[in-house]
């Protein structure tokens, strides 16, 4: 399921009331799962999007919510799978720790070679060589026992070469973005073409064990030792990370993913993570529970998921999204956050309980106003309409006090909520039950502006919300619950105002948080009590204080995907509903 990226990082902050880049959330599959085997030595992802695991038990299929599991009753030489790819027509290759190649296709499992010359073949790792024209060129081999390439021939059985590397010790073999194979051995780096190994010249970089690679940008590359990593580029080293986590600092896994951070595992000890930009390495597998356990593999999918396979506790993944969350160490105000709002150029603004920050070239700033006087208040709501910002804040002065924000026009005000209509009428909420309707943010020219939403007098009444649909009707949302209405201006400049209220509607007739309009007419409302739709078309109106087992009051925000699938922020977590079925 697709979301616009930029759009479900704004909607996942609004779920959290503290913003805290201390602990990633994650998901985490054992056998208990379903999972074939919680040691998991390689992970791929095919073309059609299903995950697939190697295990010591078995492969697994993952579409997502269910694994399917393959063992040798379903064709496989051996359950101790230790390696993966996929050529480019969709087969699957399956490397036994000591009894060859199985192949994927057509939903059959088949052996595809298992020994040479009476002996088995023992593989620890494969790579598809795209060096040449020929697409089913397979590299397997095992660290001490050397290497097998293995060409399908037109009968599409493989022809076997042997090659015995000694004296090089091969730690993996691994491709460049050119599509060059190169050798990762105990002296050093190699070239590994036509069968031959020629050593790679690289200025800075000395004659060591190289145990990982990981492609980055414009060619370059980064290498894996003991105790540095190297970012490689034009055969020479460009920069050094020096490793400092304790254990024995032998870098085992690289990933250098789409958002230009990099991945590191430490043997037996761990994951680590360098953002963009910086050189400050943080212990991801500590905040995962994974400080103490061997990594076998780090993998990125489709989608920017990052995935882990561990000797012994399964599979983990982080999605790439939540690491983007930032904390009053990185310059926000505040960590609690109650409102954010996105303008035109795609500048990020925070509401929290210590004024409004804006998110821009990676960095923080509190918004200020007059004379650069920061914005301390507490603030309730923030609202964008074209190039203005309307900021409802607990300030002490009545009204509005302007400034600017580089291009951008700011409004200030001490309303607990604001909007502007499309016909350029301005609504203000306050906590008295009361709404004002102005045509300009400076006049009185409106005449009886002031408002009471409930029962026509003025009392208690928190008014949070206001919503303008595709019919021009006005939905107030407030504490004692939800005001359909129809405002209108005559030539007097009197208002006029039209109100429906739902009083027999347990949802509507509860504290409203979030309203907001589908693709298809319909207005979604979130509340105390579960969430509604009213259908626009026929004014019917269905509840859904759960969805079969899910509990769906307290829920506190909503939005659509470019799919019309329903998210639904709650105080319990997030759901997404399709109109059917709901997954929590």
């Amino acid at each position: 399921m697709l979301i616009n990226k930029a759009l479900l990082s704004i909607f996942l902050l609004f779920l959290i009331t503290k913003i805290s880049s201390q602990t990633p959330s994650y998901y985490h599959y054992t056998s208990a799962e379903g999972l074939a085997s919680s040691t998991i030595y390689d992970i791929i992802q095919d073309k059609d999007g299903y995950m697939w695991f190697a295990t010591a038990n078995g492969v697994s299929k993952f579409d997502g919510i269910h694994f399917k599991t393959y063992r040798t009753k379903d064709g496989l030489n051996s359950n101790s799978i230790i390696s993966l790819i996929e050529d480019h027509n969709g087969a699957i290759y399956f490397g036994n720790f000591e009894k060859g190649l199985n192949v994927y296709k057509d939903g059959k499992i088949e052996n595809y070679y298992s020994e040479i010359n009476g002996k088995d073949i023992i593989v620890s790792n494969m790579i598809l060589d795209t060096s040449t024209k020929d697409e089913h060129k397979i590299i397997a081999y095992y660290r001490w026992n050397g290497i097998h390439i293995l060409n399908k021939n037109e009968l599409g059985k493989p022809t076997v070469s042997f090659i015995n590397p000694l004296p090089l010790a091969i730690n993996k073999i691994e491709k460049l973005q050119n599509g060059d194979l190169v050798a990762l051995t105990t002296t050093g780096l190699f070239n590994f073409k036509d069968g031959l190994f020629s050593k790679l010249k690289i200025n800075d970089l000395p004659e060591t064990s190289i145990t990982s690679l990981a492609k980055g940008k414009n060619g370059s590359y980064f290498l894996g030792t003991k105790g540095i990593m190297y970012h490689i580029k034009n055969n020479a080293v460009i920069k050094k990370y020096p490793i400092k986590n304790g254990g024995n600092n032998m870098i085992n896994t690289i990933l250098f993913d789409k958002n230009d951070n990099i991945w590191f595992t430490v043997l037996s000890h761990g994951v680590y993570f360098i953002p963009k930009g910086s050189d400050k390495e943080i212990d991801i597998g500590k905040k995962l529970g994974l400080n103490y356990t061997q990594i076998n593999k780090t993998f990125e999918d489709n989608e920017g998921n990052i995935w882990f396979c561990t000797y012994g506790k399964g599979i983990y993944y982080i999605n790439n999204q939540y690491l983007k969350n930032q904390d009053e160490n990185d310059g926000l105000s505040n960590n609690d956050v109650y409102s954010i709002a996105k303008d035109k150029s795609g500048r990020l603004f925070f509401g929290t309980f210590n004024g409004v920050n804006v998110l821009e070239h990676g960095k923080f700033k509190q918004l200020t106003y007059h004379s650069n006087k920061l914005i301390t208040e507490y603030i309730y709501n923030i609202k964008v309409f074209n190039n203005e910002l309307y900021i409802s804040a607990a300030i002490t002065k009545r009204g509005i006090i302007d400034s600017y924000y580089q291009n951008l026009k700011i409004y200030l005000t001490s309303y607990i909520s604001s909007y502007k209509l499309r016909n350029g009428v301005y609504l203000f909420g306050d906590r008295n039950n009361s709404i004002n309707i102005q045509k300009s943010l400076y006049t009185t020219s409106v005449q009886n502006s002031r408002f009471p939403l409930f029962e026509n007098k003025f009392m208690s009444n928190r008014v949070n919300q206001f919503f303008e649909d595709s019919k021009n009707n006005v939905w107030i949302g407030s504490t004692l619950g939800l005001c359909k209405t129809q405002i209108f201006i005559n030539e007097s400049d009197h208002v006029e105002i039209k109100k429906t209220f739902y009083p027999s509607n347990p949802v509507l007739n509860s504290k409203i948080n979030a309203i907001i309009q589908d693709q298809t007419n319909h207005i979604w409302i979130a509340g105390e009590k579960g969430i509604a739709s009213y259908n626009l078309k026929n004014d019917a109106i269905i509840n859904y204080p759960n969805i079969g087992a899910f509990d769906l009051s307290s829920s506190t925000s909503l939005t659509t995907d470019s799919k019309n699938n329903l998210w639904i922020g709650n105080m319990k977590g997030l759901y997404v509903f399709n109109g059917k079925t709901v997954k929590y």
